[in-house]
């Protein structure tokens, strides 16, 4: 799913107060902080794309240094996969609650970001395929770690 065209566009033109009346009034414009939350997502969808291709490439490089270990890499590609899922699947809920201007933000999904980016630091696989001696540069943690922390801190209150 497209992170990005999941996000809800904040780019809607400014009332000028000089409308038709009888016309359908515009919704007034997002509050300036709920709209730099919503630009969060796309920073983390391009965090996502990275990160997606950074497993690959881990991947890929495991399987051709070490090609008696073919299915080590498949399941190790499929535990990495199943955690960049989880992730994706909470900012889909941010997304999704910021569509909501009175309540852009609940504690549920609050909790479930924080909760993901704790997951994500303490993952000992994350940690251990960022520090690989394949000569991958992985940095998995690091980048969808800090576009989670970006969303944690724009969030609105």
């Amino acid at each position: 799913m497209d992170l990005v065209a999941s996000a809800p566009d904040d780019e809607g033109e400014p009332e000028t107060g000089t409308e038709e009346k009888g016309s359908a009034a515009k919704p007034p414009a997002p509050r300036p902080n709920l709209v730099q939350y919503r630009q969060t997502f796309g920073a983390y969808a391009t965090a996502h794309r990275v990160a997606d291709e950074q497993i690959k490439a881990f991947v890929r490089a495991l399987a051709a240094q070490l090609p008696e270990e073919v299915v080590l890499a498949r399941q190790l590609a499929q535990r990495l996969q199943k955690l960049h899922d989880d992730l994706r699947d909470a900012v889909m809920a941010a997304i999704k609650a910021a569509e909501n201007e009175a309540a852009p933000a609940p504690d549920a999904v609050k909790g479930r970001i924080r909760k993901s980016a704790a997951d994500l630091a303490a993952n000992k696989l994350v940690q251990l395929v960022d520090s690989n001696p394949l000569g991958v540069t992985m940095s998995l943690a690091k980048t969808l770690g800090d576009a989670l922390a970006r969303i944690e801190k724009a969030r609105p209150a």
